[in-house]
């Protein structure tokens, strides 16, 4: 409605149709008068890819969005940098903006992302669904990425492999042998803490995302000494292998220390006494 204009009614209507290349607008507009008009329009950026050398197209202005060239690799070092030894991962895909659906990294671990948000942070992150090992994780779950209209960001995203590790612990009491809940058992590497969880109700504990080396088990002595526990059998030292695995330990046995001490008193006492010598 537009009561200073000679013709007061006028009735518009616009549809627009978006792909991630383009953007088609159009639009008609009747008045009362019986007069009408149509408009379209096509609006789309050109740019080069430079890591798969073609032509490349976004609905979005270039104006108005940035570009991020992302460089996945195995990290066997794990010194964060991209060195020799360390491995192109393929086939990648990133979430952090719905224009990024479908792209992925080449066999040399790269991938240009366009139209990444130029006002505030952009986040991106690697889809793990992606990944082609279950035991393979990025270093950054999440990063943030400043970026300024029509820019080129070079990111470099470590992916590093980790071992999981399953066990039992189990107690042998006077009621026989079985799973105890809430043992608080540590993963020690160098003699230090590198890892620390408590078992669950049937005695099944767990160390997820281990990084590679040489571990040694190790339940809490301050729980030992209030539960009067000893440890009666305890798996050997554990060793993660760099490709990443699932590792199950040896049962891990706990005995109370009160009912060793009753049997050791109890066999004393069946001993015949030895003869005095005269």
């Amino acid at each position: 409605y537009l009561p200073d204009s000679e013709n007061k009614y006028r009735l518009n209507h616009q549809l627009n149709w978006r792909t991630k290349e383009f953007t088609l607008t159009s639009g008609v507009t009747l008045n009362e008068g019986g007069d009408w008009e149509f408009s379209a329009g096509f609006v789309t950026a050109i740019g080069y890819d430079y890591v798969n050398k073609k032509p490349r197209y976004s609905h979005k202005k270039s104006s108005s969005s940035g570009n991020l060239h992302m460089l996945a690799f195995l990290d066997r070092d794990r010194n964060g940098q991209l060195t020799a030894g360390d491995n192109a991962l393929q086939n990648v895909r990133f979430a952090g903006n719905s224009d990024w659906r479908g792209v992925s990294t080449d066999k040399y671990g790269q991938a240009v992302l366009m139209g990444a948000a130029t006002s505030g942070q952009q986040m991106v992150g690697v889809d793990l669904a992606s990944l082609q090992d279950p035991f393979l994780y990025p270093t950054y779950e999440k990063l943030a990425v400043k970026t300024h209209p029509g820019g080129l960001n070079r990111i470099m995203l470590p992916v590093l492999s980790f071992s999981d590790i399953e066990g039992s612990v189990y107690v042998e009491d006077n009621f026989g042998t079985r799973g105890i809940k809430g043992v608080p058992i540590r993963l020690l590497r160098h003699k230090q803490t590198a890892y620390d969880t408590e078992s669950e109700m049937d005695g099944y504990y767990a160390f997820g995302q281990v990084e590679p080396g040489n571990y040694t088990l190790k339940v809490d002595p301050d729980y030992l000494e209030s539960k009067q526990y000893i440890i009666k059998t305890l798996p050997d030292k554990v060793k993660v292998e760099e490709s990443g695995d699932i590792i199950w330990l040896s049962d891990l046995v706990l005995t109370q220390l009160k009912t060793n001490q009753k049997t050791l008193k109890t066999v004393s006492s069946l001993r015949k006494p030895e003869p005095l010598n005269t």
